[in-house]
């Protein structure tokens, strides 16, 4: 954030924990009608974005998704953390039939339009896949595009089972709920 500040940048501060709390909070706070995203830690090259927002203007996409897979370097994600993406990546395919290679990903460039009409509720990691799943499941233009992916700057705070199982039970509450919100779509 020091060097955010230092190089121009207005930050967003958000007190509260969770990950799903800190998106959401630069989300609201963004003011232009494209909005990129993308984790702190060094992992995610931003001039990625430049070729995030290309894709979404240039095919009139509402979200584009930075897939680090398949291909993601060896040295760059850790074999629990790649095979643990892998595995929730492939639950999300199966309970939402969503044509998606990499749902844990945290760089993603939407329109703001997008945003106001997927409102996820997720106040941590699910976040990340709860946005994609949103979005597809709402019918708004998506597409993944590969992008470069490096080793992280600094340690991780996630806990990789914890994190890792908690994300897959979100994924089953996060079916159920959209399957009752269509239903109660329906009946109106």
């Amino acid at each position: 954030a020091d060097a955010a500040r230092r190089a121009g940048a207005r930050v967003v501060d958000e007190p509260r924990p969770g990950y799903g709390r800190a998106c959401r909070a630069g989300l609201e706070a963004a003011q232009g009608q494209l909005i990129a995203l993308c984790d702190g830690d060094g992992s995610y090259p931003p001039d990625e974005t430049l070729r995030l927002a290309a894709a979404l203007l240039d095919r009139s996409l509402d979200l584009v998704v930075g897939a680090r897979f398949p291909g993601v370097e060896v040295r760059a994600m850790p074999w629990l953390r790649r095979v643990g993406n892998r595995l929730l990546t492939a639950a999300a395919r199966v309970l939402f039939h969503a044509p998606i290679a990499d749902s844990q990903s945290g760089m993603w460039c939407l329109r703001r339009s997008a945003w106001q009409e997927m409102r996820p509720r997720s106040h941590g990691m699910p976040f990340s896949q709860e946005i994609k799943l949103r979005a597809l499941a709402g019918g708004l233009g998506f597409a993944e595009v590969r992008i470069a992916y490096r080793p992280r700057v600094g340690f991780s705070k996630l806990l990789t089972w914890r994190g890792g199982v908690g994300n897959l039970l979100a994924l089953f509450r996060l079916r159920f709920e959209l399957e009752q919100e269509r239903r109660t779509r329906r009946q109106s």
